[in-house]
């Protein structure tokens, strides 16, 4: 998947942040990806609205900010 992601071509500010996901997975001993709904999953839904309406770049939370 990682080799998938690198030959993706883009503008830069989504290929910084993909970058930036290497990293991060690089940096974890086990990791896997799953797809869930946006429906399933609205809490995740929220941040992402979040996210691109403030132009924030990327933010990893350990706990929901919502709570």
């Amino acid at each position: 998947m990682a080799s998938a992601i690198q030959e993706i071509t883009s503008d830069r500010p989504t290929m910084a942040l993909i970058r930036r996901i290497l990293q991060l997975l690089s940096q974890t001993r086990y990791w896997s990806i799953w797809h869930i709904l946006r429906e399933e999953n609205k809490e995740i839904d929220r941040l992402t609205k979040l996210a691109h309406i403030n132009k924030q770049g990327l933010q990893i939370f350990e706990i929901s900010p919502l709570e």
